[in-house]
Order: structure tokens, then C-alpha cells, then sequence
């Protein structure tokens, strides 16, 4: 564009003082005055041309930020989502941690009130763990109730609910289930378990659970009742042997239940003070992996 002005210019002066009678003076006035009008062009020009590169500057920094904006974004919902997780899952097993199982489990009691529906609750201890920890040490026992929480996801289904509630204790949610199915499912768990081969344990130890299995009853809202009935049948399964299943209740007319380490008690279904609200069922906490066993052994 300067090259094409300047040779027009040039032109128009040859042409000014060849061509033509006009005085020097209007001829110098006119060039001077296409000099200016030259210059403002070229400065206007310029002047465009470093408001593009801003423009061009602000636009390459706000994608830039747009980018960096977008990362933190998903940054943050991954830290929300690892904060989740962490609040609601057992760091040690995997499985739901003692709060969330039992925020699971009112839901699942709330809507098996409204449909009429049967919820069984089956209390999972493992056998003389702490006389394991004190034999192998506290990472043989890490080992050993991550295997029986694997057992336990392998014996569920995907509506049921498997939550760490202390120590070597497990709680198993079952949506949709009498006490006969949840006593076929404690028996698959038992017999999962002690068909269990670890390496660290010797030849010689067998690893085995006690489950205890209670049924909510027409009326209950809490599950405090619940759990006190599944907790006195593992109670009863410990002092009967243990690597047995403890049902409280009696089995259902018409059906056979072949299993010699299955126990109904029906005495344990109708306690006196089965209404009576325990404070860790009210209020559960979390108990971490390294604290001392509840001492169910």
C-alpha cells in the first residue's frame, strides 16, 4: 500500500511539473498536503494493525484461560468425586464404610416398609481374627478381611449391600429377602470363605465366619432391632462352635433346609428388648482399620 502511494505520488508530482503550468508553490502545497494525508493513512494503518494484535494477544490469553479454567474444573469434580468415595467406602476392604451402609440400609428399610417387601440384615464376623493378627501380624490380617469382603461381593447380588462395621465384623443389607434366602446366602458366604486357600496362613489354618441373620418385622421403622437380633444369633453362632450360620427365627413351612451348620433359633426373633435403640446404631461412626477388633473372636 506505501509503495502504490508513493508511486502515485511520484507520478503526480512528474505530471505537476512536466505537464503542467501551475505555480511551484500550489505544486509544493499539494504535495505537502498528499504527504500528510499519506502519513495519517499510514499512522491510522499502524494504529489498526497493533489494536488487531492486541486483540489477537487477548484472544490466544482467553482461551488460555478458558483451557486452564476448564482443567481446574475437572480437577475439582475428580477431588469431589476421590472425597466422595473416600467418605462412603472402607479404605481398607473397598466396601461401603459403617456410615454409608447404614444410610443405605434405611433406605432400603423405608422402602421396604412402603412396598411391603421382606429386608434381612445377616451380621458377618471372622473366626478368631485376633488370634491370626497376633500369630501373622496386622498385614496378614489386612489380607485376610479384604479375601472375605471379596467373598462377600461373590455371594451378592447387585441390589444388596455389603458395608465394613467394625473391625473384622461385616454387615450385609439384603433388599427383597426373607430369612430363608438370606440363610442360603450366609451359607454360601460360610462355605466361600472356608473353602478359602491363603498361602500366608499355612497348610494348616483354615480360615471360617459366623453369620448371624435377623428379618425386619411388620412395624419396625428402625433398624435398630434388627441389628441387636442379627448381633445376639452371631453372639449364639460364636458360642456354639463358630463357621456356622445362626438364623433368628424359625424356618419357613414346606421348605427343607439341608444344612448341618445352619441353626434356627426362633427364641432369638421375639427378645424382650428388641424395641430398645442401641447408641451405635443411632449414631454410626466409622471405625478405622488400624484400632483394636470389637473382640468377637
Amino acid at each position: 500500500m506505501l509503495v502504490g502511494n508513493a508511486y502515485l505520488l511520484v507520478g503526480f508530482l512528474t505530471v505537476s511539473l512536466v505537464g503542467s503550468s501551475l505555480p511551484p508553490m500550489l505544486v509544493m502545497t499539494s504535495l505537502l498536503l498528499l504527504l500528510f494525508v499519506n502519513l495519517l493513512g499510514w499512522l491510522t494503518i499502524l494504529h489498526l494493525k497493533r489494536l488487531k494484535r492486541e486483540q489477537f494477544a487477548l484472544l490466544l490469553e482467553e482461551r488460555h484461560i478458558n483451557r486452564r479454567l476448564k482443567e481446574e474444573i475437572r480437577e475439582r469434580k475428580e477431588l469431589e468425586a476421590r472425597l466422595r468415595y473416600m467418605a462412603c467406602t472402607d479404605g481398607l476392604t473397598g466396601v461401603a464404610n459403617r456410615r454409608h451402609v447404614f444410610e443405605l440400609a434405611g433406605q432400603e428399610l423405608r422402602r421396604a416398609r412402603r412396598d411391603g417387601t421382606p429386608l434381612s440384615i445377616c451380621m458377618v464376623d471372622v473366626d478368631l481374627f485376633k488370634r491370626l493378627n497376633d500369630l501373622h501380624g496386622h498385614a496378614v490380617g489386612d489380607m485376610v478381611l479384604t479375601s472375605v469382603a471379596g467373598c462377600c461381593r461373590s455371594v451378592l447380588r447387585e441390589c444388596d449391600i455389603l458395608g465394613r462395621y467394625g473391625g473384622e465384623e461385616f454387615v450385609i443389607v439384603l433388599p427383597l429377602a426373607d430369612l430363608a434366602t438370606a440363610a442360603a446366602v450366609g451359607e454360601r458366604l460360610r462355605r466361600r470363605v472356608s473353602g478359602l486357600a491363603l498361602p500366608m496362613l499355612g497348610q494348616q489354618a483354615q480360615l471360617s465366619v459366623t453369620v448371624g441373620i435377623s428379618q425386619i418385622a411388620p412395624g419396625e421403622s428402625r433398624l435398630d432391632p434388627v441389628l441387636l437380633r442379627a448381633d445376639r444369633a452371631l453372639y449364639a453362632g460364636k458360642a456354639r462352635g463358630r463357621n456356622r450360620v445362626v438364623v433368628a427365627g424359625s424356618p419357613p413351612k414346606g421348605r427343607h433346609f439341608d444344612f448341618p451348620t445352619t441353626l434356627w433359633l426362633p427364641e432369638l426373633a421375639a427378645m424382650p428388648d428388641a424395641e430398645i435403640a442401641t447408641d451405635e446404631a443411632e449414631a454410626p461412626v466409622a471405625i478405622p482399620a488400624d484400632e483394636p477388633p470389637p473382640g468377637r473372636s
